[in-house]
């Protein structure tokens, strides 16, 4: 009998072991990748890239950025963030830079707009310094800022006051907008959700607005010569 029952014991810790077997298996887990968010248009998928550029999100700015450029391929913002999310931003921006102590209440925003000529630049910047998460304060820090520091311009001088009180009157040329970028952006955005809704000659009127705060700016100058064409097409039809 003893046989036996040591036989019996012996199959029943072999079946046992072969079930524990079976039954435990790795569990894997898979990050699931980012999805865009349904339902948005182009203008409101380049504002949540720029959040999520904020917060050091790229993979999930670039899927927003992606489904933009899919409903409307020139977005020149969304060309805009995703160069600066696949290109080295030394390339970008230039290799040539000078050091910068960051002051309270700056930001990299700001930083692009006053040294770059685009706000919309903060991501390549942050990049450039290495720093992952824009929105993080660098007061107190010193970055790196591409291209040469501005330098003041020479005051001129002043005319003796008899001098200027003798000087004849002469008619003044009008007085052009102070250059401001980062207005003129908000402007050229402004005026590109007219165009997409129709209303040409509004969008038209913020683009030359936009042009004249920033004449260098190409995007705006086309996007103008854009609505013009437009417009005109529309006027040969009525």
């Amino acid at each position: 009998m003893k046989p036996l029952v040591l036989a019996s014991c012996a199959l029943a810790l072999l079946l046992a072991a072969c079930e524990t077997t079976d039954t435990v298996k790795p569990q894997l887990t898979v990050g699931a990748p980012a999805t865009a968010r349904p339902g948005l248009a182009p203008r409101e998928r380049e504002r949540r890239a720029v959040e999520m550029l904020n917060q050091g999100r790229p993979a999930e700015a670039r899927t927003e950025l992606a489904a933009a450029l899919t409903q409307e391929p020139g977005a020149a913002l969304a060309l805009n963030l995703m160069r600066q999310i696949d290109t080295d931003p030394k390339v970008l921006l230039g290799e040539k830079s000078f050091s910068y102590t960051v002051r309270r209440g700056e930001t990299f925003t700001g930083l692009a707009d006053r040294f770059l000529g685009d706000p919309y630049l903060f991501y390549a910047l942050a990049r450039y310094n290495g720093v992952a998460v824009p929105a993080q304060s660098q007061v107190g820090g010193t970055l790196q800022i591409p291209g040469e520091p501005k330098r003041a311009a020479a005051p001129a001088p002043r005319k003796p006051a008899a001098a200027a009180a003798a000087a004849p009157v002469t008619a003044t040329a009008p007085v052009a907008p102070a250059r401001n970028p980062a207005q003129a952006s908000q402007l050229r955005a402004t005026a590109l959700e007219h165009m997409s809704k129709g209303a040409i000659d509004n969008a038209i009127t913020l683009l030359r607005k936009a042009a004249a705060l920033d004449p260098g700016n190409l995007l705006i100058r086309r996007d103008l010569e854009r609505a013009l064409r437009i417009q005109a097409t529309v006027r040969a039809r009525a």
